[in-house]
Formats: structure tokens, C-alpha cells, sequence
């Protein structure tokens, strides 16, 4: 992993990234993301899903599928999911990483490996670098949906971007699909 230092807002500055003040702010105006605004689509997908299907989600064993079925039938919300869940075996942050995999589909089988580098932004060092990592990456290197050239990396792309247009629909109004699609790299001039 390589450590990247954060370029941009601090603690009650008026940059463009956000302080933890500005994201509580964003927050209470309903500007953020919230798994609330998801909740009724996450207990339908829940709902339509059995035992089996529970079985294939990362982190289920020992029987947890068909405990999981069983609650989500009864449960009204996604917290009083969690805490119907809950034993002393289960935790709750296991089991939110479970409920959350199951809404996304994200399954044991999928891969683990990294199928592409993607570039979000980059400054005048970081273009020389990526013309350099272009010649010796052993990985694709995407900044754009439409140059992706390997199927493995457009395959893992389009997963992540279902994800993305999944998360969209946390908002307080939902977002269109298409952004991970549409994104264009941030060249930094500083």
C-alpha cells in the first residue's frame, strides 16, 4: 500500500475537500450518502434472497445463512435487522459487512486480485510517474471507462460501477447512473 498525503481542506478550512465539520454540516442538509435512504431496497434485495444464496456472501458460516433468512423476514428496518442478528458469536460489524455484501452481490467467489489501477487525479509528478508505470505495470492503468482495453479490468470496472450506481441511491435525492462511466481524471496544478 502506498500512503498518498491529502492535498486540500483541513480542520475548518475553506478548500474544496471536507473537514469532518463540513461532512456533519453536508450531513443534516441530506447531502450525503445515507444507508438509511437505502434501507427499503436493501430489505427487499434481503428478502428475495434464501438460504443459499446467504451461504455464498464472505463471512457467513456455521449455519449464519439461515439465521439471516429467518430475521430478515421479520425485521423492519436494517438496524433492528442487525440487532436481530447479533449474538455473542456475531458480531454487529460482521454482520453489517455480511447484510452490505448480500445488498451488493458480493459473493465469495468474486476475486480478490486487483484487475486494474485506476487513476483519480494526479499533479505534475504523477504524470511523470504514470508515463513511466504505463511502460512497467504489470496491471492496467485506466483513467477513462472508454480505454479500457482488457477484459478482466473492464469486467472488474463495470462491477464497481454498479456499486457506484447502487450507492447513488443514498442520497436524499438519487443521483443517475453512469458516474464511475463518466469521471474524468482531476489534473492537480499545485
Amino acid at each position: 500500500a502506498v500512503a498518498i498525503k491529502r492535498i486540500g481542506k483541513g480542520h475548518d478550512t475553506d478548500d474544496t475537500d471536507y473537514s469532518a465539520s463540513e461532512i456533519r454540516r453536508h450531513l443534516n442538509k441530506n447531502e450525503i450518502c445515507c444507508l438509511e435512504n437505502c434501507e427499503r431496497a436493501m430489505l427487499y434485495k434481503l428478502r428475495t434472497m434464501n438460504a443459499e444464496d446467504f451461504a455464498k456472501i464472505e463471512d457467513v458460516s456455521e449455519g449464519l445463512e439461515n439465521r439471516i433468512v429467518s430475521c430478515v423476514r421479520d425485521a423492519k428496518s436494517i438496524n433492528e435487522l442487525y440487532d436481530m442478528i447479533k449474538t455473542k458469536r456475531y458480531t454487529h460489524s460482521r454482520i453489517r459487512r455480511i447484510i452490505m455484501r448480500a445488498y451488493l452481490a458480493i459473493t465469495k467467489d468474486m476475486g480478490k486480485e486487483v484487475a486494474y489501477l485506476h487513476i483519480l487525479a494526479f499533479n505534475e509528478t504523477g504524470r511523470k510517474m504514470l508515463a513511466e508505470m504505463k511502460e512497467k505495470a504489470e496491471l492496467p492503468i485506466i483513467t477513462t471507462y472508454s480505454g479500457i482495453k482488457d477484459e478482466k479490468a473492464k469486467a472488474a470496472f463495470e462491477t464497481e460501477a454498479r456499486f457506484t450506481d447502487i450507492y447513488s441511491l443514498g442520497f436524499k435525492t438519487p443521483r443517475i447512473c453512469g458516474e464511475e462511466q463518466r469521471a474524468k481524471v482531476e489534473i492537480i496544478n499545485k
